[in-house]
């Protein structure tokens, strides 16, 4: 019997392309080794985070979207720009709302009613 397992015998067998274990320079990396830590990632606060400083994230970041955190630093969503953008756009030019916290939805990322008034 060879030393090759049933998946490789199969995908040889079928002629799919594959690239062996050699090929593909796996030097035993894992997650942790290529995460950032929270202190390098531009997280959203729940409650915390303001209407100003929220345009501010939006304007200085080209980022497809932002995790949201709460005030214990643990992950209660996700939300894409278009989701902020379209949750601040009414407010935007309300001098005596940028100040506001922005209250997320806990672990969910649509965002229709995202800021407090």
């Amino acid at each position: 019997m060879g030393q090759d397992g049933i998946y490789t015998v199969w995908i040889a067998m079928r002629r799919y392309p594959w690239l062996p274990p050699g090929d593909y320079g796996d030097s035993g990396e894992t997650g942790a080794d290529i995460m950032k830590p929270l202190s390098e990632i531009i997280v959203i606060e729940d409650g915390i985070t303001t209407v100003k400083q929220l345009q501010k994230i939006l304007a200085t970041y080209t980022y497809h979207g932002f995790p949201v955190i709460d005030g214990h630093e643990e992950l209660v969503g996700y939300s894409t720009r278009q989701e902020l953008i379209a949750a601040i756009g009414k407010y935007v030019f309300h001098a005596l709302v940028v100040n506001q916290h922005c209250h997320l939805p806990q672990a969910i990322s649509n965002l229709t009613k995202a800021i407090s008034t």
